[in-house]
């Protein structure tokens, strides 16, 4: 006999499978005297548990076999996943893909400096002052969005924003 608590079913289903008789109890159905609420300690417990075993007073409680654990573990993580999906689904997404020249490793962890430019021999020929992603990145963070950049020379950069969805 144990106490069901957060410990769940399974020192239940191992008594069980090695063969020892065993119930589980809420705790709120042993009887408890008031001296025992003011010196609540294991030892305490176990006496009332064994005085209410000897009088017959406990019955066991609802036990769900390891397969409608096992189901109901299942359903939670499934609720949990849809939970997030979900979450994932009611935002705004926006990707800009450019299929130019791409950004060196080196220079990504910079680009959304203010005034930072990568190629700083053409900034005379291309103009520009090296603002424009700081702009975008603050613009991003006050509406509580996401910014990310991928690049890769030879192949292009990618820039993703993720927005939160309205409240409704």
């Amino acid at each position: 006999m144990y106490e069901a608590g957060f410990c769940g079913f399974w020192i239940h289903e191992r008594l069980t499978a090695l063969g020892i008789d065993n119930i589980v109890v809420n705790p709120a159905d042993v009887p408890t005297k008031s001296s025992e609420k003011l010196r609540k300690s294991d030892a305490v417990d176990s006496g009332k548990l064994a005085r209410s075993l000897r009088a017959n007073e406990l019955k066991g409680i609802y036990t769900p076999d390891s397969v409608s654990l096992e189901m109901r573990s299942l359903i939670r993580l499934k609720n949990s996943i849809t939970k997030d999906t979900t979450r994932q689904k009611n935002r705004i997404k926006s990707q800009l893909r450019c299929l130019g020249i791409g950004i060196p490793q080196e220079h990504l962890p910079r680009l959304f400096e203010r005034f930072y430019r990568v190629d700083k021999s053409h900034s005379k020929a291309s103009g520009g002052t090296g603002l424009g992603l700081s702009i975008v990145k603050h613009a991003v963070q006050y509406h509580h969005g996401d910014i990310r950049l991928t690049s890769k020379p030879g192949e292009g950069t990618v820039i993703r924003i993720t927005f939160p969805a309205a409240a409704r």
